[in-house]
């Protein structure tokens, strides 16, 4: 999570930024130079897993399965699932209606979209770091 907070802190400056100067292709060609890296590196990692995978006995396989389910029907983890869902949605909700609002109600610079969503963003990094020291503290 942690990693997405960072992506949305950047995102969306860097985002209106670009656009602002350079126009739409360059912020999707700036996203495709960041991106390509990663998925060479995921289809890499992927290849050799599968090699590993198929290496295990056939017992191996059911047990992961059989952990994965178990988790699922822990309270705490639907818990924590329902607050994740619940955070999140006021976001995804936000990220597609807020720039039309401003447009319509202030006319602002293309850049200064991208801009507004820094205070929540800088909230949601500063806390998913916070929380997993403090979770980390707690479950010792």
């Amino acid at each position: 999570m942690g990693a997405v907070a960072l992506g949305v802190l950047v995102g969306y400056p860097f985002g209106g930024i670009v656009y602002d100067l350079w126009g739409k292709d360059a912020v999707f060609i700036a996203i495709l130079v960041m991106i390509m890296p990663v998925v060479v590196v995921v289809m890499i990692s992927a290849y050799n897993d599968h090699e590993d995978y198929e290496k295990l006995e056939e017992s191996d396989h059911g047990a992961s399965v059989r952990g994965i389910t178990e988790m699922l029907t822990e309270p705490v983890v639907i818990i924590a699932t329902g607050a994740t869902l619940l955070s999140s949605a006021s976001i995804a909700i936000l990220e597609p209606t807020l720039p039309i609002w401003l447009i319509d109600t202030f006319n602002p610079p293309r850049w200064q979209i991208g801009t507004v969503f820094l205070p929540d963003s800088i909230g949601y990094f500063v806390g998913t770091h916070f929380f997993t020291h403090v979770t980390r503290h707690l479950s010792r």
